[in-house]
């Protein structure tokens, strides 16, 4: 991969219970997130959490998709998921 990312889920407390901890973990992406996000910005798609949600979901199930391709799961899933990139990147790009 030619990046790689520190993805932090942190819960926010509800009152009158402590918070956990964050989750942290690891994911690779041969694409610039940050570059994603600025292209999607430039398009002005959607108010910025979204953007943010979207994107690094989709980078995020991407890379889960690809590496588990041989699950019957994932397997079943990949053509919806190719779908939804196309039309994704479609959008981005402005040619709606």
């Amino acid at each position: 991969m030619k990046y790689t990312y520190t993805i932090t889920v942190e819960k926010k407390p509800v009152e009158g219970k402590t918070a956990e901890g964050p989750m942290l973990f690891e994911a690779g992406s041969h694409d610039d997130v940050s570059d994603l996000l600025d292209r999607a910005r430039q398009q002005g798609a959607f108010d910025e959490a979204t953007r943010c949600a979207l994107v690094v979901g989709a980078k995020l199930l991407g890379s889960a998709v690809l590496s588990n391709r041989d699950s019957v799961s994932m397997a079943k899933l990949m053509p919806h998921f190719k779908a939804l990139m196309k039309e994704l990147k479609r959008s981005l790009s402005g040619e709606l």
